[in-house]
């Protein structure tokens, strides 16, 4: 089981805690202590929202954020709450629990998650972000060439598999969407192609920008798709996401098949998958890219 696995199963932790104490029939008293836990977990785990400096609590904004924020996890504690209470007095309270048992359960979460999770992985990823849109705006497009191409997308060989899919996505499309977009798109399938079954959260990543009916809007003819599924060739669940998020794409914007694998390739991986999910999801790609193909306009 992976990190953003137990992750979600700590998170869910801290949401039941509230819920089970609804389910208990416990008094809208108890709100605030769940409150109390949300906010710990909120300082634990987004430090950076949180000034250690007395004289910046002094900012308007700074204040006004605080309390915005500590108003939203009121509403969500209460709501947790409320719906224990709800689905309580419908099926019957959980009879004779403590208090503290709910309290613990949320209260756990705290520490297993900072075992998990670190804020400072979190700021590392924010800072390789932002160093690749400082390399961006600094560079030239002009006199590129492979080798730079090739230095310039080895930050996205450096993320950890378990990388988030959103910054994975975002670490794709600000190094490839600038500079010589072709030479670094080459420079990264190569990689890809040299390690197989390595550097999922870039496949990841390329899937989910390639998949875009923007991106393959602005890319068209380019075969950014086609390099995408080279890319999630060979895993059932980058497969599975690749059909279903290049599906709307091929949709809305016929006039792309041409930027596809071909149809023969996603129906034989269609045919191939073990997994059932994987082969429904390329099979209807595979109709989807026939029927588009046959829609495109020929030659003049």
């Amino acid at each position: 089981m992976n990190r953003l696995m137990l992750m979600k199963l700590v998170v869910l932790m801290l949401y039941a805690g509230p819920l089970v104490a609804g389910l208990a029939g416990h008094g809208w008293r108890v709100v605030p202590a769940f409150v109390a836990v949300f906010l710990l977990w909120q300082i634990i785990m987004r430090p950076q929202d949180w000034p250690r400096e007395p004289a910046r609590w002094r900012e308007p904004a700074q204040m006004a954020g605080a309390a915005a924020r500590v108003a939203i996890l009121i509403v969500i504690v209460a709501v947790l709450f409320g719906i224990g209470r709800g689905i309580g007095g419908i099926a019957g309270h959980l009879p004779e629990m403590s208090m503290a048992l709910p309290l613990a359960l949320s209260f756990l979460a705290l520490p297993l998650a900072r075992l998990i999770w670190s804020p400072e992985q979190e700021a590392e990823m924010d800072a390789f972000l932002d160093e690749a849109i400082d390399r961006i705006n600094a560079a030239s497009v002009e006199g590129e060439d492979p080798e730079t191409a090739a230095r310039e997308i080895s930050p996205l060989l450096l993320l950890p598999d378990d990388t988030p899919d959103g910054p994975a996505r975002a670490g794709v499309e600000a190094i490839l969407s600038a500079g010589s977009t072709a030479l670094r798109l080459r420079a990264l399938m190569q990689a890809l192609k040299a390690a197989p079954g390595h550097h999922m959260a870039v496949r990841r990543g390329l899937v989910l920008w390639a998949a875009d009916p923007l991106v393959a809007e602005e890319y068209f003819g380019t075969a950014l798709l086609a390099d995408a599924f080279d890319a999630a060739e060979g895993d059932e669940p980058l497969m599975t996401l690749f059909a279903q998020n290049a599906l709307p794409v091929i949709v809305e914007l016929p006039r792309t098949w041409g930027d596809f694998p071909e149809t023969a390739r996603v129906r034989t991986a269609a045919a191939m998958a073990t997994d059932p999910a994987a082969a429904q999801a390329l099979g209807v790609l595979a109709e989807a890219l026939d029927a588009a193909e046959t829609e495109a306009p020929g030659p003049d």
